[in-house]
Parts: C-alpha cells; sequence; structure tokens
C-alpha cells in the first residue's frame, strides 16, 4: 500500500499563479507520502511573460531537481499537461528521470493499482489518444489563442465570474462522461478493473465524484483564486 498526494496545475512562473504559496504545504505533503502526483500544467510554458521557452525550462528543471531531492523516500510521478507538454521540456524530463531514481514521467496518464491519473484534456469534444497527441502537438500554433483566452479569464477575473466560466465550460457530468470513454479506450477503464481517477486541467476541486462505475477527483488550481486543494489517497498496488 503506498500513501500517494496528488497536485496538478499549479502554473508556476505564470503571473495570475499563486502555486508558490503552496509550495511548503506540498513539501509538508510530500514528506509523510510514499509517492507524490504533479498531474500536469505543474508549470505554464505558454504564458511565457517576456521569457524564452528555454528560459523557463531551465528554471522549472531546477526548480524541480531542488524539490524531488527534498524528499529521496517519495517517488515522484510527473504527469504532462497541455500547458508543460513542450518538446524541450520532455527531453530536460528525461535527462532528469535518468539521474533521479525517486522520479518518473509520464505523456498521457499512468496507473497504480485500481487508479489513473491523467491530466484532463482528454474530456475534450471528440477526443481520443490520436487527437489528444495532436493537439498536443499543435501548441506553438495555438500561442495567440492561448493569450486570448487569458485576456478573457483576466477579465472574468477582475469581474468575479471566472468561475462560472468554467463551471459552463466543464460541467462534471460531461467531463466524466468522455474521460471514462477516452479511459475505455486505452483500455484503463472501469472494465479493466480502475475504481479512481485523478484528474486536473478543468481547474474546478472535486472529490468524489461517482460516474461509470468510478470515482473523479481534481485539486482545483491556484490560478484566479480558484479553489485548490492537495488530495492524499491510499492505493493498492498491483501489476499493469
Amino acid at each position: 500500500m503506498k500513501t500517494c498526494c496528488v497536485v496538478s496545475d499549479l502554473h508556476l512562473y505564470f503571473h495570475q499563479s499563486s502555486g508558490f504559496d503552496y509550495v511548503e504545504a506540498i513539501h509538508s505533503s510530500a514528506s509523510n507520502a510514499d509517492a507524490l502526483v504533479m498531474g500536469g500544467d505543474i508549470f505554464d510554458f505558454r504564458s511565457t511573460n517576456g521569457k524564452t521557452v528555454h528560459q523557463r525550462v531551465e528554471s522549472a528543471i531546477s526548480w524541480l531537481k531542488d524539490f524531488v531531492s527534498h524528499h529521496p523516500h517519495c517517488h515522484f510521478y510527473y504527469l504532462l499537461g497541455n500547458h508543460d507538454h513542450v518538446p524541450e521540456y520532455e527531453r530536460a524530463l528525461s535527462d532528469l528521470a535518468e539521474s533521479t531514481p525517486n522520479l518518473s514521467w509520464h505523456p498521457f496518464y499512468f496507473r497504480l493499482g485500481d487508479t489513473v491519473f491523467i491530466h484532463g484534456d482528454a474530456a475534450g469534444r471528440g477526443m481520443n489518444q490520436q487527437s489528444l497527441s495532436r493537439a498536443r502537438a499543435q501548441w506553438p500554433i495555438k500561442k495567440f489563442m492561448s493569450r486570448l483566452l487569458t485576456l478573457i479569464y483576466e477579465i472574468a477575473w477582475w469581474l468575479g465570474i471566472h468561475r462560472h466560466i468554467n463551471n459552463i465550460c466543464f460541467p462534471i457530468e460531461v467531463v466524466a462522461e468522455r474521460l471514462v470513454s477516452y479511459l475505455e479506450e486505452i483500455e484503463h477503464g472501469p472494465t479493466a478493473g480502475v475504481k479512481e481517477v485523478y484528474f486536473g486541467h478543468t481547474h474546478i476541486a472535486i472529490s468524489g465524484y461517482e460516474h461509470g462505475g468510478m470515482k473523479f477527483h481534481n485539486c482545483g488550481s491556484p490560478v484566479y483564486d480558484f479553489e485548490f486543494n492537495i488530495l492524499m489517497t491510499e492505493i493498492y498496488e498491483s501489476a499493469h
């Protein structure tokens, strides 16, 4: 059995993220856990704020290396999200994982026992593994749209309606149904024995929402003052 804590969507280095305010609490959780899952968009490489992607990747790897080194007893599972799924960062993560025994990384999902961890952008309309891979690969083309969406969110934040936008865009019943479909496609759904799903991306904190024979959990996010929680769970491992 593993004690596992889960964090997601910190969007570190994004100017509207308060993710660094939670670093001490995440350190504390890691010190009392066997595993820590970083569920995607821990860093934000779309909103560079004047820095190059290369500079942001160097800063991210330096921060991650320092963080992991403080907890040699804890295994860190890094799951990429749509904002940190960048080829240069993937290469840097691979190099870091090779030299760091308690760090591994996964591009789209991974499973421990009866629990699957997934970023959550697989819940897009009509998304499957092929279309998800294609959407991730096109992120540099979407930089303008990312800036436009950031502007929309900042206006919504000042007006106090940002949470309503996410609830409209990501109703949990729709998100859960689409994730079930995706997980079944990759053979890690309820028919394969999965009972718990931890996902991110939507920035809406959720705990124990039941759908399709599984329970869904989401940390939320510390951007635009959304609710954010460090989640803890016990996992009984089996071979998959």
